[in-house]
């Protein structure tokens, strides 16, 4: 592909949608004897059907039966929630029965999300809703509940278990009936196949102009793209704590900031006032408690280190860190933009408005979900994993057997199609950093015990013109009796009506006691044991059998950022060479 192809491509205005949907939708559920077992039985439901329906007998009758019933509704979009565990029972037919067109949609190596044949669709709604079916249906069908047996005890002869079988299908299409019915009624759009694409689908309904992509400079702009910022006073117990959440942060910095556009230019300088990304030498003050840049590290995984270290970051992060006592060594290479561009002010403010007129029901729900999905679109990879039975000597060409099935290669391709903007991802995410720093430093980093993404821990209360109900504004959370960080995301406390809780990373909050939240207030450790199903992957590679694995708790002097000085956790001190 030409340069002068790649730079016109753009986001355009989303052309008006009818209100009809082009595809319909199927719903498809297997049972088995326990997590990864045999398999007992399969239930279908298609929208519009007077019930749902179950296929009974041995695990190769109901593949087969399951195969036989997709390709009598060849124009159905099947959905299956989790489907990565629901395509374990069908994958050995689908790879004899169609050898010859079977392709899988990936997100990442490890994460297939569609599957089509010439015949049908196969579809995993958890890409769309990522939470639990339970949950769905108290959103969008409270007076059709999610029915409750012993499923690790599915008996084919028992009706209760059956009559759960088929809801869990008809509760899946009735759900994204609703969701779609919902995003179209908000947004004027139906489901794309995953909430990502959804949202800037409903996004581009609401921009009335084309915003055109500048030459692609994925590498260098993504070593500036890094996430939320975890950091702490970690392994101290503080008491009289205050936990304050940024309402919907990511929309707010998305309307209130912009992104750079337009033409860019390499630089060798720090220019002010200008939209850039640097590759810098820096060095922190020495008392350094909150660090303002992370670092990517050689071996990958990000640090927030105090000393002297390369990184590549904003302008806006530099200037905040210069304010703050960092100091730029050198500056190795820059590119800028001249203009910054504010397409997001009528989609956010649309949703701002939105949740307060719906608030309370299923439509703020949608609302908050999409929003939050647009961001990370922009980060989208041009580089895809395509899984493939190769049908010439050609397709062989850059790609490599993918497991013990002879016919599955693996291939990473370029899609010049993707209208990915990683710049857009880097400075949306590196101003809800800011958003959160510059309200931890004129609170006082020595009152701030806690901060994750969106949330400050704080034992002097925030400036009340802060606290609100507007986008961008703060509101209090939590209370803390007594509160602990043992690590990033590791984390307990006594919460003042509440008692005592927490969250470990890693960890299901169902396998958590308050036993399990005292020890860890008390500096200790925790651990549980998990039982690990293996992926769609390990499955197709021949790895088909269930591990039980004992997950603990991060140990604080383990942490990757922070290290124990004088009996405090401080910041991971570094000394690189000034190149």
């Amino acid at each position: 592909m030409s340069d002068q192809f790649r730079k016109a491509k753009a986001y355009h205005p989303l052309r008006t949608q009818g209100k009809d949907r082009s595809f319909v939708i199927g719903a498809w559920d297997v049972e088995t004897e326990g997590l990864n077992g045999k398999l007992l039985l399969a239930s279908w439901y298609i929208e519009g059907m007077s019930e749902p329906r179950v296929i009974i007998g041995e695990p190769d009758e109901i593949a087969k039966g399951i195969l036989n019933i997709w390709r009598s509704y060849p124009n159905i979009r099947w959905y299956a929630h989790h489907s990565q565990y629901d395509w374990r029972y069908v994958i050995d037919l689908l790879l004899s029965e169609y050898k010859d067109s079977l392709e899988f949609y990936m997100r990442t190596e490890q994460d297939v999300f569609k599957i089509n044949t010439v015949d049908f669709e196969l579809v995993d709604s958890y890409a769309l809703w990522g939470q639990s079916l339970k949950k769905f249906a108290e959103v969008f069908l409270p007076d059709l509940p999610k029915l409750e047996i012993d499923v690790a005890n599915f008996d084919v002869n028992n009706p209760d278990h059956i009559e759960y079988a088929k809801r869990d299908a008809e509760i899946l299409v009735k759900c994204l009936v609703k969701l779609d019915e919902t995003i179209y009624q908000l947004f004027g759009t139906h489901i794309a196949y995953t909430i990502a694409a959804t949202a800037i689908r409903a996004w581009r309904g609401n921009i009335d102009k084309s915003y055109f992509r500048p030459e692609y400079i994925d590498d260098f702009v993504r070593s500036a793209y890094f996430g939320g910022a975890v950091q702490g006073k970690f392994g101290q117990t503080f008491t009289d704590l205050y936990t304050y959440d940024i309402n919907s942060s990511y929309p707010y910095v998305m309307r209130e900031y912009g992104v750079p556009y337009g033409n860019y230019a390499s630089v060798h300088y720090l220019v002010p006032d200008m939209p850039g990304i640097y590759r810098v030498s820096v060095t922190t003050p020495d008392d350094l408690i909150f660090p303002i840049l992370p670092k990517r590290k050689d071996t990958g995984g990000i640090i927030w280190p105090s000393g002297t270290f390369n990184t590549t970051v904003t302008n806006m992060e530099l200037e905040f860190a210069q304010e703050h006592g960092y100091k730029i060594n050198k500056i190795y290479e820059g590119l800028i933009w001249n203009e910054v561009l504010n397409p997001f002010v009528d989609f956010v403010t649309y949703c701002e408005d939105s949740r307060r007129e719906y608030k309370g029901t299923p439509l703020e729900i949608v609302i908050k979900l999409i929003q939050n999905s647009v961001y990370g679109k922009f980060g989208t990879r041009k580089e895809r994993h395509r899984l493939f039975i190769p049908q010439c000597d050609e397709d062989y060409l850059g790609a490599a057997p993918w497991g013990p099935t002879p016919s599955l290669w693996i291939k990473k391709e370029t899609d010049e199609d993707i209208l990915a903007l990683p710049q857009w991802a880097v400075f949306i995410t590196a101003n809800a950093r800011l958003h959160l720093l510059r309200n931890i430093y004129e609170n006082g980093v020595e009152n701030v015990v806690y901060c994750d993404t969106d949330s400050i821990t704080t034992s002097a209360p925030l400036n009340p013109e802060y606290i609100g109900d507007r986008y961008g504004q703060f509101k209090l959370e939590k209370e803390w009796k007594v509160f602990r960080a043992q690590a990033p995301k590791v984390y307990a406390g006594d919460e003042m009506e509440i008692g005592l809780t927490g969250a470990v990373k890693g960890m299901p909050k169902r396998l958590l006691t308050e036993t399990d939240y005292k020890e860890l207030i008390d500096g200790g450790h925790v651990s549980a044991n998990i039982l690990v199903v293996p992926s769609l992957k390990a499955y197709m590679k021949g790895d088909r059998e269930n591990k039980n694995m004992t997950r603990r708790s991060t140990d604080p002097l383990k942490a990757a950022s922070w290290k124990l000085q004088d009996e405090v956790m401080r910041p991971i001190r570094i000394m690189e060479e000034i190149l």
